[in-house]
């Protein structure tokens, strides 16, 4: 007959185990340290509530892309046509000569050419030093 109770733990400090305790029911971080039987379907649960919360979330940045990014929903009589007018845009003139500009000669035409002007002295020139 095998003995079908089960076997007590005593109340240990964490970190420490009893010492008939195997090793392999050990759970780190426990005090009274429980099976890894009982602990597995929980853990086995975490990668699908995982799962479900990466799906949610996808599904929820896609109704909000189409929503805010998507095509409009117009009708197409709707919008008026915009297109190009059929003359030119540049036209050659009928003289290619050019224009004659009228008061060419003035003098405020002269100061813009590249020529140096002549520097024009506002002060004296300095003192020499004398002599001690």
């Amino acid at each position: 007959m095998s003995d079908t109770r089960e076997p007590e733990f005593e109340p240990v400090r964490e970190g420490q185990a009893p010492a008939q305790t195997p090793a392999a029911e050990i759970v780190e971080g426990e005090a009274g340290a429980m099976p890894p039987e009982e602990i597995r379907p929980r853990a086995r649960l975490l990668p699908m509530w995982i799962l479900i919360a990466a799906v949610v979330v996808v599904g929820v940045a896609w109704a909000l892309s189409d929503r805010y990014f998507g095509e409009p929903e117009t009708a197409e009589a709707d919008l008026p046509l915009v297109t190009a007018q059929e003359a030119p845009v540049k036209v050659r003139p009928e003289e290619p000569g050019g224009v004659d500009v009228p008061d060419r000669d003035k003098y405020v035409y002269k100061s813009l050419t590249e020529e140096e002007p002549d520097a024009e002295q506002l002060l004296p020139p300095p003192e020499e030093p004398m002599e001690v």
